[in-house]
């Protein structure tokens, strides 16, 4: 499983898609542990393609062609009315669930999702909806 992957991600609501001017989200990542069933790694999103900025971590699993991990960004960011990205670089970026099936040697596909929350700003609050979506990923 140790190795390096390119992917992408995109989003189940099109009107998203519309708003960013893309179709997709391209990272890569590295899985730099593989202990057991247990990975680990790092993974960056392309900033051309309105990816999250910063290096994030990956963790989870990956057992019978199964596999799942947790993304953690360290760079906030959300959507804007007019499409732009909003980063906020003084908080993390929830989490993010994936999970998927090794399709054919090094090659996954599967679903993610974010789940609701809120941060405060300050005295203000923010909430953030709930995202969901598909991803793919070839280790080259």
């Amino acid at each position: 499983m140790k190795g390096n992957y390119r992917g992408f991600y995109k989003y189940d609501n099109e009107r998203i898609h519309k708003k960013l001017g893309i179709d997709r989200t391209l990272f890569n990542i590295e899985i730099t542990e593989s202990i057991g069933e247990t990975i680990s790694g790092v993974v960056e999103d392309d900033l051309n393609t309105k990816g999250t900025p910063g290096v994030g971590i990956v963790s989870g699993t990956f057992h019978g062609g199964n596999i799942s991990f947790v993304k953690q960004m360290p760079v906030l960011s959300s959507i804007g009315s007019g499409g732009e990205l909003k980063t906020y670089p003084n908080k993390r970026h929830p989490k993010i669930y994936y999970e998927g099936i090794e399709v054919e040697k090094g090659f996954f596909q599967g679903f993610w999702k974010m789940k609701f929350g809120f941060r405060f700003f300050g005295r203000f609050l923010q909430i953030f909806s709930s995202a969901s979506g598909t991803w793919e990923m070839q280790r080259y």
